[in-house]
């Protein structure tokens, strides 16, 4: 799908959209199909904290009552149990696709504290622990995931961290979600790579990713990690199951799809992914982009496959709830249309605290140590955004 008309009128530019955020508003979405706002006088209404499958007709009946135009904005948690956070905007600020991405001066600050959870010795051990159990089945493959706290000297700039995203990583899903107002506002923001389910008019895109890599410090050594993902038979099989069990979970509600038979590489500034374009149809003209949420949501690309069995081994590894990380972040209308990304690549930012979120696909011949690095170089997307570039004590 290309720009899509839902955003394209009027015609407003998304830089105006950008520059018009300051931290407390509920929500920024910019993605390469167009740019959302909800200022605060959005006529922006709180939706019940339940779970997506209680709240969704619930959701329809109010977009079909709410002003033409109103959109269902906000985040899904990774736990499908857990309430969502989202707002009923009724005059949303809508706008063209960003252009192409140009130079921003990036935070300067310094790390006072960190702190991760956990460690990352206790992270390895937790992969160790997995492996051991995935050799056993009936799991063949679990996502396990790290918090990265940091106190840093300077409060952070939660605006100009926006901006950063937004020019730093133009091909992906940029966001600001407030969680809490006030004079020291609580926002999550991040710039995802990974697009969960797009929908307009019937059709519908996913660009699932599973396998990752650091980009290399020049050209030769870049082109060289590219091909060491393309050429690896644990990322291969990490993202085979990834595509399988996201072609199930299509296949049951009945949809037209197409995927391609291997994956792609996609860069972002700091990593490579291996990812899967997938393309499709709707079976029935009353299902939207909430259906297909339900439906897909978590992906083996968070949580595991089979789905069941992975999230039941990963409540035991995992000492922390994950909250809004590795959710879905994005926007839906009276339609059916709408697109979610996938809530990672984020960290949440109040006064001069941040949390920062990472997590690495584990399967029966993973090492620990490697994983752990991968976690690591995924941190590295918000560290450099915060200006802490560069920075990796008790990180590598």
């Amino acid at each position: 799908m290309d720009a899509c008309p839902a955003f394209a009128c009027p015609p407003v530019p998304g830089e105006e959209l950008l520059s018009q955020y300051r931290p407390g508003m509920p929500f920024f979405f910019a993605s390469p199909r167009g740019t959302l706002l909800i200022p605060d006088d959005g006529g922006c209404e709180p939706l019940p904290p339940q779970s997506l499958s209680r709240l969704l007709p619930t959701l329809r009946h109010r977009l079909q009552q709410a002003p033409v135009g109103a959109r269902i904005v906000g985040a899904i948690p990774f736990d499908r149990q857990e309430g969502v956070r989202l707002w009923l905007a009724h005059a949303p600020s809508l706008g063209l696709p960003l252009v192409e991405p140009c130079p921003t001066q990036p935070l300067v600050n310094q790390a006072l504290t960190h702190h991760s959870v956990p460690s990352a010795d206790a992270f390895e051990a937790a992969v160790g622990q997995a492996t051991a159990a995935l050799r056993q089945g009936p799991v063949q493959k679990v996502v396990l995931g790290r918090q990265l706290q940091i106190e840093t000297q300077q409060p952070v700039d939660q605006a100009a961290l926006l901006r950063h995203l937004v020019h730093s990583h133009g091909k992906g899903y940029r966001f600001a979600l407030a969680l809490a107002a006030g004079e020291a506002p609580v926002t999550l923001l991040g710039a995802s790579p990974e697009l969960l389910i797009a929908c307009h008019q019937g059709q519908f895109e996913a660009l699932p990713l599973a396998g990752t890599l650091p980009r290399g410090a020049d050209e030769q050594e870049d082109a060289r990690q590219a091909q060491r993902l393309l050429a690896s038979r644990k990322d291969q099989q990490e993202h085979a199951l990834m595509i399988q069990g996201i072609r199930e979970a299509l296949q049951a509600l009945g949809c037209q799809t197409w995927i391609p038979e291997g994956p792609q590489l996609i860069p972002t500034p700091h990593l490579w992914h291996l990812a899967t374009p997938i393309r499709g149809h709707l079976p029935a003209a009353q299902l939207g982009v909430l259906d297909l949420l339900q439906q897909l949501h978590p992906t083996p690309a968070v949580g595991g496959y089979p789905t069941e069995a992975a999230l039941a081994l990963m409540s035991r590894l995992e000492p922390e709830p994950r909250g809004l990380f590795t959710g879905a972040i994005g926007w839906c209308d009276a339609q059916g249309n709408g697109e979610w990304a996938v809530t990672i690549r984020c960290a949440q930012v109040q006064a001069n605290r941040a949390t920062l979120y990472a997590g690495a696909g584990v399967v029966a011949d993973s090492e620990p140590a490697a994983e752990r690095r991968e976690t690591a170089a995924k941190f590295q997307t918000l560290l450099r955004a915060l200006g802490l570039a560069g920075w990796t004590e008790g990180l590598a």
